[in-house]
Order: C-alpha cells, then structure tokens, then sequence
C-alpha cells in the first residue's frame, strides 16, 4: 500500500507544480493555466449545491454544521463551496504542491484549514469530529484496498449522526483506445501525453464494487441513506455512484 501511495503522490505532486487547476477539473479548453478564479470556483459552488440537495433528499442532511471534511480536496475548489454551509472546513490531499496552492487561494483562510495526507488513514483527525466527510472525484484514483481503508475512516471520523457522502466508480461502458493503449504501450501513451499535455504522468482509474464499499461503511458503524447508482464520473466511459450514509448514533 506505501508503493501505491507514494505513486499516487508523486503523479499528483507533478500535476500541481504544472497546471493544478486543469489537473482536478480537465476541460481541454482550459488547460495550460486557463481556469479563471470566477469560472474554477463557480463550478464548485454547482457540484456541493447539488451534493448537498441529494443529501437532503436522501433524509440524510446533518443536524449541525459546524465542521466538514472534503477528502481529496486538490486545490480548494469544493471546500471553498463547503465553506458557504459549514463553520469550518478541513480539506485534506496526498500532493504538497496542491495544497500550497489551496493554501495560497484559500477565500476564508479563518475558516478553512489545508493538510498533507501521504497516509492510508486519517489518523490526524480523531473520531467523531466531522458533521459532514465529503469526497468527489478522488476516490477513483486509489485502488481499491486503500479506498475500503479510508471509507472505514470517514466513519470513524464523522460525528455521531454524521454524514458521509462520497463519489466512487463502479464499473467502465468499454475501455477505450485510450485505456487500451495505457494497459498494452505505455511507453508509447507516456510519450503521447508529453507531447499532448506536457507531462507523462498519468492518473490511473479504479472501479470499486458497489457490495464491498457498503459492507465497509456498515461493517464501520454507518447506516445507508442512499446509493445513486449509474452517474457518469468525471471520467469518459466510466460510470460512478454518489454514496450517501449516516453514522450510527
């Protein structure tokens, strides 16, 4: 799990010290530094907009909202959003250089914290201390013993009638000749991508089976809410499902 880690890492470490922006949200028309703050935050303040009524709809929107934690957080763009609805957000990445530029962006710098993860728990957090753990379009990057690993986490850590509310792939339409050439050529794909994107890292994709990420969350301490099942994830030719649950009281 360590090698996995420190992979995971190093992909991301090179993407935030190129174009971080475009790496967390990879419209082609943006790339190369072209996210402007307006447009990259607006499209936050959208995603937990609509998170957040699908949790409410689920009958599972928190009692308090005081503190939140967003998983996988890049640069700041959903836990600047979250700010808007919780006293304090804590978001947390694997890449140093993400969070450097979370930190220099950051709206409410007296409201949202930034912290380096390069674990497989959450151990710097202790238990029930989250009303809301928050993750979306991270979890499809980390294989799937680590991804069991931190949902058992986000239980851990969410308060008692918390919520946990995240995006997990669960299965591919078809592989693609992209896919298709990673797995046979890469050598060939690494070259493709410098010379496409000016950098031969690349982000691997994992689905996660639905029955295993539910036994976790159960298995934890959590009760399910609601499972949106067939959503398309912010990867083309994979579908993903929006995990919605409470912790047990």
């Amino acid at each position: 799990m360590q090698d996995d880690l420190a992979r995971i890492a190093k992909q991301w470490e090179s993407h935030g010290k190129t174009d971080p922006r475009w790496a967390v949200l990879s419209d082609n028309e943006k790339r190369g530094g072209l996210w402007d703050d307006a447009s990259f935050y607006a499209t936050g303040r959208a995603q937990i907009e609509e998170t957040l009524g699908l949790v409410r709809t689920a009958g599972a929107f928190p009692g308090r909202q005081e503190r939140a934690l967003d998983f996988g957080c890049g640069v700041g763009r959903l836990a600047t959003a979250l700010a808007e609805h919780f006293a304090h957000v804590d978001g947390v990445d694997i890449a140093p250089s993400m969070i450097a530029e979370a930190v220099a962006g950051n709206r409410f710098p007296d409201r949202v914290e930034y912290h380096v993860n390069v674990r497989d728990d959450l151990a710097l957090f202790p238990s029930d201390c989250f009303d809301v753990v928050h993750s979306f379009i991270t979890l499809q990057h980390i294989p799937t013993p680590l991804v069991l690993g931190y949902v058992r986490e986000f239980v851990r850590v969410a308060a008692p009638g918390g919520t946990i509310v995240f995006q997990a792939p669960h299965r591919t339409h078809h592989p693609g000749w992209k896919h298709y050439v990673d797995k046979s050529f890469p050598r060939l794909a690494m070259a493709y991508r410098k010379l496409r994107y000016g950098a031969a890292t690349r982000n691997d994709v994992y689905a996660h089976d639905a029955a295993e990420i539910i036994d976790a969350l159960t298995e934890a301490g959590a009760t399910i809410a609601r499972v949106h099942a067939g959503r398309e994830a912010d990867c083309p030719g994979w579908l993903s499902a929006l995990y919605i649950a409470r912790k047990e009281a």
